[in-house]
């Protein structure tokens, strides 16, 4: 009787080995370092503030400011590196560094207002350009299911060359005044998102995320103009923001 319950037990614990060698992978798979490509679309607007102070000549300076944006819109692709470690719970804490070059672009004949001393019509051609856009991210991700797909939040640090021209022309109660300018200029800012990611294979990673990304404000013209009788001393500056849609496949090294 003692021989058939150890004979059980043992066999027993046979059977249950494998299944848990199985489990305990799976509670793993998303432990490691893996790279990859990405490819996708994006675009929002570039902004275009303008800001200033009218100087008359016999008379005290009073501000000037307006505004005008346009859309955005192009194809972007590159590539990533990161490393995700599974604590026991289940939860997927990484991180994610990405460069991917950009065609997105807004380019198009702009029409706004300008307020203050100059009260009048602002037109021209602006166009903007971003080159490309790169990420330094934080990941959290939650598996769900037989714990191969993973929704995730990410966040964190964007980069990116933002190249501008403008050519404007100020219609005032005085003579029209009109510059020009160009400039590449490289900006930092944040980007936030999410998306998925699903084990193909216990290597092989394919994911969709969204990213909006701010890479703030940069002078695109500075400087002084005779208008309307006097002097007119301002800035034009450029904001660039995207939204990006794109699918992501990944090889993983470790887990």
């Amino acid at each position: 009787m003692m021989r058939s319950l150890l004979l059980a037990s043992a066999c027993a614990v046979c059977a249950a080995t494998p299944a848990l060698a199985q489990s305990a992978a799976a509670a793993a798979h998303w432990s490691g370092f893996y790279a990859g490509i990405n490819a996708g679309y994006g675009g929002d607007s570039f902004k275009y503030p303008i800001h200033g102070t009218f100087t008359p000549s016999l008379g005290v300076p009073t501000a000037v400011s307006g505004a005008a944006s346009q859309t955005s819109s192009g194809f972007i692709g590159g590539g990533q590196l990161g490393y995700d470690y599974q604590i026991s719970d289940g939860l997927v804490i990484g991180a994610v560094a990405d460069i991917d070059a950009t065609s997105i672009e807004g380019k198009t004949a702009l029409s706004g207002s300008v307020s203050g001393a100059l009260t009048g019509g602002a037109s021209g051609h602006v166009s903007s350009r971003l080159d490309y856009l790169g990420t330094v991210r934080a990941r959290a991700g939650m598996p769900l299911a037989d714990g191969r797909f993973m929704p995730f939040v990410t966040g964190g640090l964007a980069y990116g060359q933002v190249n501008s021209s403008a050519a404007l022309n100020f219609s005032t109660m005085g003579p029209a005044t009109a510059f020009g300018a160009s400039r590449d200029v490289t900006r930092t800012g944040w980007t936030v998102g999410g998306g998925a990611d699903y084990l193909v294979t216990d290597r092989l990673r394919f994911g969709v995320e969204y990213l909006y990304a701010d890479l703030g404000t940069a002078t695109l013209l500075k400087g002084s103009f005779g208008a309307g009788g006097g002097v007119l001393a301002g800035q034009v500056a450029v904001k660039s923001t995207a939204n990006i849609i794109r699918v992501t496949l990944n090889y993983q090294f470790g887990g």
